[in-house]
């Protein structure tokens, strides 16, 4: 459209999303120190400047990585990481997604991007995989 001066959004009221990390040791302690401490770098935000976060932190947890196979994993997972399992998609009525994101960027501003699934109402995904983990009673895989 030529002159568009217009642009189209769309907003979501009080969403809430878990952040899962896990960075090598001395990034790790400091990370979970900064973040309970409310001690930022930056203000964090949602998007654009205008759509500021609330952190709040949850707990520090040791992962445990599962064996290779079956697995209902309660967060989003990139596609080359595992293979949906179609029967128990259709049997549960689950709505998977897919979405392509970036990923990683080089010092000269290239992108990588990856795809990722994810299930519409936050529900677990069924899927084959090695890259599995538990942490407390909830299986993830690191994006």
């Amino acid at each position: 459209m030529k002159n568009q001066k217009r642009l189209t959004q769309e907003w979501l009221f009080n969403p809430e999303y878990e952040v899962w990390a896990a960075l090598p040791g001395k990034y790790n302690n400091e990370f979970s120190e900064r973040v309970k401490k409310r001690r930022w770098h930056f203000s964090p935000y949602l998007g654009i400047s205008e759509h500021l976060a609330d952190i709040q932190w949850i707990s520090d947890e040791n992962g445990k990585p599962l064996n290779p196979g079956d697995h209902l994993i309660h967060t989003v997972c990139p596609q080359s990481a595992c293979t949906i399992d179609t029967k128990s998609l259709l049997k549960e009525a689950l709505a998977i997604h897919f979405i392509r994101m970036p990923a990683a960027v080089s010092p000269g501003r290239v992108f990588t991007y990856v795809n990722y699934f994810f299930e519409r109402n936050a529900r677990e995904i069924p899927i084959k995989t090695g890259k599995a983990v538990l942490v407390g009673d909830k299986k993830i895989v690191f994006m």
